[in-house]
Parts: structure tokens; C-alpha cells; sequence
């Protein structure tokens, strides 16, 4: 009877602990990025006009709070249009894109070309944020024409086919996929602001040598229990 009384305790104890860590695991969160982000801007089939290929990157030293724009003096500030930025706050990656060329049917786009199979676009890696695990993305656009908060694009209509988390800590911004509305000298002036909320759960530490020798030393003390009831 001893025996069974301690294996159910013991189920107990152990069914208690797994419950603490969904619950930790399960949790959502909100932080800052605790590390230096990498963006880089690639276009295989170069810009409208020139289709020599570009791509650099620029390191965002502390990347919470900073942000990149038009002649800051970073390969991608290099390249942006004068209404155009990216930031970065809490947990959250802001760009206003702006439209760079019109095509011959009229559409209005930026001027990065993919080629190849491979897409103009922003990329965003070294994603990391203490405690936290990144598991998903919460998605929004808008032009502000008129203070609607109407999207500034005609296609893509869903954020989620331009936006694409690839990892824990990688997100990419497809650019030439996106086609703008003619908005000509309005207040959206031809852009799209998007925001990217990271979504996260919080990912508990691992157990220190300290606290693994306790452990053991507890399961060592309940083992010689059991033996001594016997």
C-alpha cells in the first residue's frame, strides 16, 4: 500500500511539472530585441532600368528603438525613397514602402526586380528577443490616404503572401511582388506602411548544474524512502 501511495505521489508531482511548463511554454509575451539585427536588401534582377544585381546588408547595433531611413548613410538608407523608413519598437518591425517605378501597364511598383526564381526583397535575421521563442507573425497595412487606414496596395491583398517568417529568427519582405495604388500626389503619396508584430512564448531556462544536483538529490531521498518502506 506504501508503494502504491508514493507512485501516485510521485505521479502527482510529476503530472504538477509538466503542467508549470505548457504553461510557461503556452504563454504569450511582448519584449524588446535583445540583439543587433542584420537587414539586407537583395534584388537579383537589379531595379527598373538597370538590371545589374544589388544586395548589401547593414547591422542594427541594439536594434530596439533605431531605425533606418533615406541617407543615413546605410546600404539599404542608401537606396530609400524620401517617404520611406523602417523601425523597429517593442516587438515589432514598422516600413513605409514607397512606389520607385511605373510600368509600361500602368502599375505602379517599387523598382526592385527579382530573377531567377528569386525574389526583390528586405531581409530581417538575427531576430532575437530575450526569453522569448518567436513562433508567428501578426500582420497589418495601410496607405493613411484620407486617414482610412485603407491598404495602399492592389495586390497582394493579404500581407501574409509578402511577409514570410522562414525561422525563429528570420522574416523576409518580398518587394517586387507588390503593386501600388495610384494615390498620385495625395496624402499616401503611393506607400504602404506595414507592421510586423512578432508573436512569442516564453521559453523557460535551462536548468542550472545546481539545480539539477538538487534534483537528483530529492529523487535519491525518495528512492531510499521507498526502499526503507518496503
Amino acid at each position: 500500500m506504501r508503494v502504491f501511495e508514493f507512485n501516485r505521489g510521485l505521479a502527482r508531482l510529476c503530472s504538477a511539472a509538466a503542467l508549470a511548463l505548457t504553461a510557461l511554454l503556452g504563454t504569450p509575451a511582448q519584449a524588446a530585441f535583445s540583439a543587433d539585427v542584420t537587414v539586407s536588401l537583395l534584388a537579383p534582377g537589379g531595379i527598373v532600368g538597370d538590371s545589374t544585381p544589388l544586395g548589401g546588408s547593414d547591422v542594427v547595433s541594439g536594434a530596439d528603438g533605431l531605425k533606418l531611413s533615406p541617407g543615413d548613410g546605410s546600404f539599404v538608407g542608401g537606396w530609400m525613397l524620401p517617404l520611406e523608413l523602417i523601425s523597429f519598437s517593442g516587438n515589432s518591425i514598422k516600413m513605409t514602402l514607397a512606389t520607385g517605378a511605373e510600368l509600361g501597364n500602368g502599375d505602379w511598383v517599387t523598382g526592385y526586380l527579382g530573377a531567377g526564381g528569386a525574389h526583390a526583397r528586405l531581409d530581417f535575421s538575427n531576430l532575437n528577443i530575450a526569453g522569448q521563442q518567436i513562433v508567428g507573425l501578426v500582420l497589418s497595412d495601410k496607405d493613411g490616404f484620407l486617414d482610412t487606414g485603407f491598404s495602399g496596395l492592389v495586390s497582394p491583398t493579404d500581407p501574409s503572401s509578402y511577409v514570410k517568417l522562414l525561422n525563429a529568427h528570420q522574416l523576409t519582405v518580398d518587394l517586387d511582388t507588390l503593386v501600388f495604388k495610384d494615390r498620385g500626389t495625395g496624402s499616401s503619396n503611393g506607400r504602404v506602411d506595414l507592421r510586423i508584430d512578432l508573436v512569442t512564448v516564453a521559453v523557460p531556462e535551462l536548468p542550472s548544474g545546481s539545480l539539477l544536483l538538487a534534483g537528483g538529490l530529492l529523487m535519491g531521498g525518495l528512492l531510499h524512502r521507498r526502499r526503507r518502506e518496503r
